[in-house]
């Protein structure tokens, strides 16, 4: 079996140069503002190094689903090292006052998010091959990069393989009304918020 590629650095190695600027903006005038998005960054990256210590630990007990634990771990670092780039770079460009610039900074976090997505999914995509090339292609059967679709599997909540905790079977119907449960809070949140300010505007 082909070595599996090295996983990416831990994410918090990208907090580095913003939290240096953060600190160097403090002594010049407190932002609250830029310090709350900062420390969303830094509870980004502390959930992201545990669900990655979590998924090792899993893929040492399994070793023939090594390749898709390695992945899990690159997948979980690379996003979560874009997400708390993001959120600093937001940090920064707020403490430093230059609040026009916000939008193409959020447009640049974004493409590195999805960047950083694309990597891992073609990571897991060949995770899941290698687990199929060595003979175990039964214990990932139904497995995606991104989903679990498997008709023979009456399980509407199904263990991830490249992660920690839980996952959808899309074969199932009833995750679908789940997912669209999931989706309803969040972008009733935005609309409703969206509302709000354009009455206000008026």
């Amino acid at each position: 079996m082909t070595p599996s590629p090295r996983p990416p650095p831990p994410a918090w190695i990208g907090l580095g140069p913003p939290v240096a600027a953060a600190l160097l903006m403090a002594l010049q005038r407190p932002i609250w503002v830029a310090w709350a998005v900062l420390g969303g960054a830094v509870l980004v990256v502390g959930i992201v190094e545990v669900i990655a210590s979590a998924t090792c630990v899993r893929g040492d007990r399994r070793p023939e689903l090594r390749p898709v634990s390695e992945a899990g771990v690159a997948l979980a670092r690379l996003v979560g090292l874009a997400v708390a780039s993001l959120e600093s770079m937001i940090a920064v460009t707020i403490g430093l006052g230059v609040l026009q610039a916000v939008p193409l900074v959020v447009a640049a976090g974004f493409l590195m998010i999805a960047i950083a997505s694309a990597i891992g999914v073609r990571r897991l995509s060949a995770g899941l091959e290698a687990v199929r090339a060595t003979g175990h292609g039964e214990l990932v059967k139904g497995y995606g990069a991104m989903f679990y679709v498997n008709k023979d599997d009456p399980r509407v909540w199904v263990p991830k393989l490249g992660g920690v905790g839980q996952t959808l079977n899309f074969a199932h119907p009833v995750s679908w009304v789940i997912l669209a449960a999931f989706l309803v809070v969040p972008l009733g949140g935005v609309v409703v918020a969206i509302v709000s300010v354009a009455s206000r505007m008026r």
